[in-house]
């Protein structure tokens, strides 16, 4: 019985992992500021980067940082001009933490036809909370390919 209990609660882990991966992109792309940073820890870092051998281009840590740029960023692309589909999740749990590695997907309304826009990697570290829920405590995005601007 230990070993199906064990069995039972590595798979209500990893879904709950995936569950806060799935919580973020939907709360990013409706604009809701609040769920976004529901799915980090207090201190949680966001970093992106448009290539694997390139420095990041954006580095935020913390809910008040986090917070300004998702208001910025909202301003730039509003709610229902682009979405982000989370793919390929792989996790690892160990006790109460986890890594997990996405695949993404980011789509924008371009002169009014959905076009792809950029695809990479979330690389995430988490944390299983006080209230037994799981939020990232560092994401790092990289990107792999990206829309070239057209003029």
């Amino acid at each position: 019985m230990s070993d199906l209990a064990e069995q039972l609660q590595a798979l209500l882990d990893e879904r709950g992992v995936v569950d806060t991966l799935h919580r973020w992109s939907d709360a990013f792309y409706k604009g809701d500021v609040e769920g976004v940073l529901d799915c980090f820890t207090e201190n949680g870092s966001f970093s992106m980067t448009r290539a694997a051998d390139k420095p990041p281009n954006l580095e935020l840590s913390g809910k008040s940082e986090l917070t300004e740029w998702m208001h910025e960023h909202e301003a730039r692309v509003p709610p229902g001009k682009a979405s982000q589909i989370v793919a390929h999740p792989r996790v690892g749990i160990d006790g109460d933490r986890a890594e997990s590695a996405c695949f993404f997907v980011v789509i924008h309304n371009i002169d009014g036809a959905p076009t792809l826009f950029s695809t990479g990697r979330f690389y995430d570290s988490l944390e299983r909370c006080d209230d037994g829920r799981w939020r990232i405590a560092a994401r790092r995005g990289v990107g792999e390919m990206r829309r070239e601007k057209t003029s």
